[in-house]
């Protein structure tokens, strides 16, 4: 009996999902989801960080038009208004509304990530990564996303299990402030702060509380996608932390797979108020 390959199929979904392409596509849709690609270093940051964060050393290893910015003018059932797409594919692949089961785009782009492989040995293909140095003025960081992909429902368990990280370097948090404390602590993690988030982790069958089926979606191109997974990161003050993000195709470059990041944000971060005393023992002034 002759075996079905998996990867023929997958280049045959592709052929048609090129001509799908090649009869239109616009940077939006009519529904709510909108998304700018290639946008410069300074505008990606702008859409990712907020008040009360210093960023410096940006570097950015990921093709043109694998990246962008986005935001949602309605609900578009990511549970995140706007902030930065980081793909395996075309960042505007990723809007809806969802008319194909293998929407993808190859970028012909083999990276080796450590710390992407450790969590995926085969997550080597088409990797997006964004690294930076972030001092936080605040003791507590919130990080936020939405992980969708292609490979959803049909490639789960068959060796397509794309995999996004969000790795963390720097002390630990104060008082203590333990050096080393985050070693590329990966903090894109369900909230048991353990299972790493991928394709074969979060579907239709595991940890299923988590996952969106996109069926039929208006908004979101993507086969399925995450809820909206918050994480909350204890830090040191004022002190230096070395962030990645990255994401990669695992078994081939065929189907792609994207995150959305939310704004990241300070929580309860310091301020100063200002106070007078009078003076006195003969003294004027305050």
């Amino acid at each position: 009996m002759n075996e079905v390959n998996p990867h023929s199929h997958r280049y045959i979904y592709k052929v048609w999902t090129i001509v799908l392409l090649c009869v239109g596509f616009s940077f939006h849709s009519s529904a709510q989801l909108t998304v700018t690609p290639s946008v410069t270093l300074g505008q990606l940051m702008n859409a990712l960080m907020g008040q009360g964060l210093t960023i410096s050393n940006v570097n950015l290893n990921c093709p043109t038009n694998a990246y962008g910015t986005f935001s949602c003018a309605g609900p578009c059932g990511l549970g995140i208004a706007n902030g930065v797409l980081l793909t395996t594919g075309d960042a505007i692949n990723a809007i809806g509304p969802n008319n194909s089961t293998s929407t993808g785009t190859c970028n012909n782009v083999n990276y080796v990530d450590p710390q992407l492989t450790a969590i995926e040995p085969l997550a080597t293909f088409d990797a997006c990564i964004l690294e930076f140095d972030m001092v936080p003025q605040c003791p507590t960081l919130q990080i936020r996303f939405s992980f969708g992909s292609e490979e959803y429902p049909e490639f789960v368990g068959l060796g397509f299990n794309d995999v996004f990280g969000f790795f963390i370097t720097g002390p630990g948090p104060s008082p203590g402030c333990t050096p080393n404390f985050y070693n590329n602590t990966n903090v894109a993690t369900l909230p048991n702060n353990i299972t790493p988030v991928s394709i074969d982790n979060v579907n239709d069958v595991t940890n299923t509380q988590y996952y969106v089926d996109n069926t039929n979606g208006l908004e979101i191109q993507y086969d399925g996608f995450t809820t909206a997974l918050t994480r909350t990161v204890n830090l040191c003050p004022c002190a230096t932390y070395h962030f990645k993000v990255a994401i990669a195709d695992a078994g081939d470059c065929i189907y792609d797979s994207g995150v959305f990041l939310d704004f990241i944000q300070c929580q309860n971060s310091f301020s100063a108020t200002a106070g007078s005393t009078p003076a006195g023992c003969g003294c004027t002034g305050t």
